[in-house]
């Protein structure tokens, strides 16, 4: 099983580049951590309160949970789990720390991809996915606009979400 890490702004376009990645991955099982990467704060109050952070998931549609859920229901076979995360964080060692303890094999360079900011403290992850260290895979986004992807987005109620998204951390 392979674990690739994608940067992501949490637009359900972003969620497009998935069955490619399984494509180039075939038939190995994967498993997806969508990350969305932030600078570290330099105030002390912030710093304390940084493990606690929810704040962020807030920038993460129902629409996108509902993509995430009719992906992998679509690719059983192969989709083992896909993941949210962020990455709070200024330096190229911290995001290999990261990487270590998500055990991460590949990350997915979404070529010609525009990260849209979630807040003043988003970074573009192009600098930071360039000196990591571990295989990269290019998809490129002109490419995937002549052939689109149509997901099938799976309406699913808040009570029917909330179990299935708490099985990536299990």
């Amino acid at each position: 099983m392979k674990t690739v890490l994608i940067p992501t702004d949490y637009r359900t376009e972003s969620l497009q580049y998935i069955p490619q990645l399984l494509s180039k991955f075939y038939p190995e099982k994967v498993d997806v951590v969508m990350v969305h990467m932030m600078s570290v704060t330099d105030c002390v109050r912030e710093l304390l309160m940084l493990t606690r952070r929810s704040a962020e998931y807030k920038h993460i549609s129902d629409e996108f949970y509902n993509g995430c859920i009719g992906l992998k229901n679509e690719n059983p076979s192969q989709l083992n789990n896909i993941r949210l995360e962020f990455f709070y964080g200024n330096t190229t060692s911290a995001f290999k720390n990261f990487i270590d303890l998500h055990d991460i094999d590949a990350v997915l360079e979404l070529t010609g991809y525009r990260y849209k900011m979630l807040n003043q403290a988003s970074i573009n992850p192009v600098e930071m996915i360039d000196r990591c260290g571990k295989k990269i895979v290019k998809i490129n986004s002109r490419e995937l606009q002549r052939n689109p992807v149509v997901l099938k987005l799976e309406v699913v109620s808040e009570t029917e979400q909330a179990p299935m998204l708490a099985e990536q951390y299990v």
